[in-house]
């Protein structure tokens, strides 16, 4: 089966640094403990008590992250960008 994923690439230009810039994502999104997290999902009795869960793991965006990838370290592999600045969102 072949499936067609269609993807879009953005650049941006910043006076800010790449490492500040990554910092203030992640300083807005909610990092869960996950093991916590879902053992709360698990043992709620009401429809109401996953969305409480979720609610209280949101950051100031209204998004959390469930997990982090390094993708760059795939195009690291191999050439002499061993400084790959990629964060897929």
């Amino acid at each position: 089966m072949i499936i067609k994923l269609e993807m879009e690439r953005f650049t941006v230009t910043s006076s800010t640094s790449f490492e500040d810039v990554v910092a203030a994502i992640k300083a807005a999104i909610g990092h869960p403990n996950m093991a916590e997290f879902w053992q709360s999902m698990q043992i709620a009795t009401s429809a109401f008590e996953p969305e409480a869960v979720v609610r209280a793991a949101l950051g100031e965006t209204g998004r959390m992250q469930f997990v982090e990838f390094d993708h760059a370290m795939i195009v690291r592999k191999g050439t002499e960008r061993h400084a790959s600045r990629i964060i897929p969102m």
